[in-house]
């Protein structure tokens, strides 16, 4: 082998172990390094690596150097914890921190004269004087009750791990109390009993012992009213939450009759007047042929007037009933092409709004050949007006029902039936007789007439005309004699009278209402 080649042979070799041995170091550096997982309780405290921010918790950092670190909890209200921890080579370590409350050192309250009522933040606590441990950082409201004497109310703010004392002489009761008034929003105007007294938040003081009405009111949000009772020495608290009244809003576009979307809801096309919350409100507003308009609008208390004018899209519009028309070519829609035809007129004489016009019409007529409203695809006849395949049965049911009242107009009947009587009957009349008449006008198919005398049915009469019923032989005394005529239609059933009369024999006829049915 050649010296040259030889040389080549451990050059090569020599970097080949010098590549093995940098990837090596590569892989030992990282397979020496450390993770650590963070947590605490509560959650989400910043944390603070060798005092460098690094997150909230729960974390989990990775690619640590091992060795010692450093980290440091922070949450508000709790207190501040920190901890030096190691790291080793490809091993996780785990911290967990369960936070202390921050609290003051000693708070100390005197009174004079003493044994007043403390009370932090609305809760009782202790009698005075006293020291207090443990109350929590932080800003508090502390209240001092006495019996015989004016409360009193003072902010304090408690600091860390800090000494502090609250020293108070209580003044005797007065005769008057105090009002606070604050409310949601705050600078509303306050009425005690009708007189304007400032603006929230608002302290009254010398306020006669009573029931007042409290009248908070502000531009833009609803009235609030309430009562307020007044106590002598005490503090009467008020607090009115607004709510902010609608207002109106305008919006107008040019052209008109476009659409508007109030907060994704189609409520009417312009121009047009509406009541509306205050605060940030989606708006779009869409008309065919123009590019659709949408932007987010602030209304306050005053509430606005929107004028949009509308970015004509012709060609575009012309676009799309061409496209309709050619997917409804099989309902043969000639409407929807002379409609087209003539957008296209108006757009080279330019005369933009007819094109528009008629673009829609086209349209509409594309999708919608007999105009009924129903698309063509799931129209039950796409070329028949739907309007008039419902009203047709009503048409015919109207007419069948108009040769049903004009036959039964033709086939009605009007029978008569009449009893005459003699004035008088003698018992020994031979052959006394009531005369029964049977008259009917219409056509008919026949017709039976019984004639009974106290109940009993003594002739049958299947004539017209007037008929001679015998009387003979009846006892003295009242009797009754009937009649009752059924007359068959040719059509529809049978129509029925009856008629009556009462008679005595002996004496003079008695003669009862005579009637027919």
């Amino acid at each position: 082998m050649s010296t040259g080649r030889i040389r080549r042979l451990r050059l090569f070799t020599a970097a080949a172990i010098l590549v093995v041995l940098i990837l090596a170091a590569g892989v030992s550096a990282y397979d020496t390094k450390g993770t650590v997982a963070i947590s605490s309780n509560p959650s989400g405290a910043e944390v603070y690596l060798n005092d460098e921010f690094v997150g909230n918790t729960d974390i989990r950092i990775s690619d640590l150097y091992p060795g010692i670190h450093y980290v440091r909890l922070e949450m508000p209200g709790y207190k501040s914890w920190e901890k030096i921890f190691e790291i080793k080579e490809s091993e996780t370590t785990y911290i967990a921190h369960n936070f202390e409350t921050a609290t003051g050192d000693a708070f100390s309250i005197n009174t004079e004269p003493d044994g007043a009522e403390i009370y932090i933040d609305g809760e009782f606590q202790a009698y005075s004087d006293t020291v207090l441990l443990n109350v929590p950082a932080g800003q508090h409201e502390v209240t001092l009750v006495l019996d015989g004497y004016s409360d009193y109310r003072k902010t304090v703010y408690i600091q860390e791990e800090m000494s502090q004392s609250l020293t108070h002489v209580f003044e005797p009761l007065p005769t008057t109390g105090t009002v606070i008034v604050e409310s949601n929003p705050s600078n509303a105007d306050v009425f005690l009993n009708g007189e304007f007294k400032g603006r929230t938040r608002l302290t009254l003081e010398k306020v006669e012992p009573g029931t007042y009405s409290i009248l908070v009111k502000k531009e833009g949000f609803e009235d609030w009213e309430g009562l307020v009772e007044v106590a002598a020495g005490k503090i009467s608290d008020v607090y009115a939450d607004l709510s902010a009244m609608k207002v109106a809003v305008t919006i107008n576009t040019a052209p008109e009759g476009a659409t508007v979307f109030f907060d994704g809801e189609e409520i009417g096309k312009t121009p047009l007047d509406f009541m509306a919350g205050q605060g940030d409100h989606e708006l779009l507003i869409t008309k065919f042929g123009y590019a659709d308009l949408s932007e987010k609008i602030e209304l306050g208390y005053e509430g606005g007037n929107f004028f949009y004018e509308l970015a004509a899209m012709i060609n575009e519009a012309i676009a799309d009933a061409e496209a309709a028309i050619s997917a409804n070519s099989e309902y043969d829609p000639a409407g929807a092409v002379s409609a087209l035809e003539k957008a296209k007129a108006a757009y080279l004489a330019g005369d933009n709004e007819g094109a528009l016009s008629w673009a829609q019409e086209a349209l509409s007529l594309a999708e919608d050949i007999d105009g009924d409203g129903v698309p063509n695809r799931t129209d039950m006849a796409p070329g028949l007006n739907n309007i008039v395949i419902y009203i047709l049965p009503v048409f015919v049911l109207i007419a069948l029902l108009g040769l049903f009242v004009r036959d039964f107009g033709r086939h009605l009947i009007k029978p008569v039936l009449e009893i005459e009587i003699p004035a008088s009957i003698d018992p020994d009349e031979k052959n006394p007789k009531a005369v029964v008449s049977i008259e009917i006008d219409g056509p008919y198919r026949g017709h039976v007439c019984t004639i009974s005398i106290d109940g009993d049915e003594v002739d049958y009469i299947s004539d017209t005309g007037s008929f001679n019923i015998d009387l003979a032989g009846r006892m003295p005394g009242l009797h009754k004699i009937e009649a009752k005529l059924d007359v068959a239609k040719q059509r529809y059933g049978t129509k029925t009278v009856t008629a009556s009369k009462v008679f005595e024999i002996g004496s003079d006829i008695i003669v009862a209402e005579e009637y027919m049915e």
